[in-house]
């Protein structure tokens, strides 16, 4: 039934969220430590030195930078990619008779979800990954993002609407990479597979 898709649907955009919450400061300092740039002679910060300067300096909630964006991108990547593959798969379920599908189509659903999803994503990624680094750029150089609409907003007006999928290629490889090891791992093989 619709209800029972929405429902299931809402529940894994609820997980998907709380798990968000809970991995964004991981997330936050792995692209700070990515991103530090040190001069010669000088020690590069690792994740724990890292995370302390960030609290020392703003308080723990700079540990949150960007999870506007982060919750966002997986409404819209993680719901996409997920939902999507479901509709492809009842689709492609009903031109089978009602048989399970083979593996073949289980992949293609699974790549073509992947990459919808992917491209649908790549805005609020590219949002969540400069509002997490911005405080580490100098305070003269900082965009100053207060959310992710104000992100996404400044990104088209300041630089152009495309470059909200700069970078996007790889980001569909990687959905769709992580969309078929996901919807096989995750759909119980029948008989005929």
């Amino acid at each position: 039934s619709t209800q029972g898709v929405s429902s299931a649907a809402s529940d894994v955009y609820k997980r998907q969220v709380v798990a968000t919450m809970c991995v964004h400061p991981f997330d936050l300092l792995k692209t700070r430590v990515q991103m530090q740039v040190v001069p010669a002679g000088h020690p590069r910060l690792g994740s724990v030195q890292m995370a302390r300067q960030i609290v020392t300096e703003g308080g723990i909630t700079k540990l949150y930078a960007g999870l506007s964006a982060a919750i966002m991108r997986q409404a819209v990547y993680g719901t996409a990619r997920l939902g999507l593959n479901d509709q492809i798969v009842k689709v492609l379920k009903d031109r089978n008779g009602g048989h399970a599908l083979p593996v073949y189509q289980k992949i293609i659903a699974s790549m073509v979800s992947g990459a919808v999803g992917g491209l649908a994503g790549n805005p609020f990624d590219i949002a969540m990954v400069r509002m997490q680094a911005d405080g580490q750029a100098p305070v003269e150089q900082r965009r100053g993002y207060t959310n992710v609409f104000t992100a996404v907003g400044r990104i088209t007006k300041e630089e152009g609407l495309l470059t909200l999928w700069r970078g996007s290629i790889p980001m569909v490889f990687r959905a769709i990479a992580m969309n078929v090891g996901i919807c096989l791992l995750y759909t119980s093989p029948s008989p005929r597979d």
